[in-house]
């Protein structure tokens, strides 16, 4: 099964998808070489002593459908969304926009475009990342503050039963001298 080509008659796939085919065909093949026989007939036991060759046929059909099954889903998704597409759009937008920056028009305009997916994957998760961290940060701050409250009520229970601990142990002693006394 060959991967998604464009839709409309451009086999000419641009950078981003080409990248997403080849991260598709790499991580499916990940999974794939995952789903090991030797895994595989630690789920059979029996069948792999028994009838080795027919669960050897089974592992592998049961690879290939399962990669026959990942293909055309991600076909499909492809299809559906236009992917392919649009990202040779994006490609051809952002070869436009380091044309107009190469020649001075984007400076001109005052727009400035990130080039690299990997920045403007940066760029977006930033904030984010740097709202969670703080949204951590105040999580913690609060359990540390809990924690010190629990702390202070734990030393002052102690420091009460300790005080009981010797008012009752008081009260035994003299209870057992009276009955020393009683005694004689």
């Amino acid at each position: 099964m060959e991967p998604p080509v464009s839709q409309n008659g451009d086999d000419a796939l641009g950078k981003r998808a080409k990248k997403l085919n080849l991260l598709f065909e790499k991580y499916m093949q990940r999974i794939i070489q995952s789903l090991s026989y030797a895994k595989f007939a630690l789920c059979f036991p029996e069948l792999d002593e028994h009838q080795h060759d027919a669960l050897v046929m089974a592992h592998k059909q049961v690879c290939e459908y399962l990669e026959t099954s990942m293909k055309e889903d991600f076909q499909n998704i492809v299809a559906e969304r236009e992917l392919l597409e649009r990202l040779n759009e994006l490609d051809q937008l952002v070869e436009q926009a380091k044309v107009k920056h190469k020649s001075g028009e984007s400076k001109k305009a005052g727009t400035g475009i990130i080039f690299e997916p990997e920045q403007a994957l940066r760029a977006r998760t930033a904030p984010l990342k740097i709202a969670e961290l703080e949204r951590l940060k105040k999580q913690r701050s609060e359990l540390q503050a809990e924690n010190q409250t629990l702390m202070t009520a734990i030393v002052t229970q102690r420091d009460e039963l300790k005080g009981l601990c010797y008012t009752v142990s008081t009260s035994l002693n003299q209870f057992e001298q009276v009955g020393e006394k009683s005694q004689f």
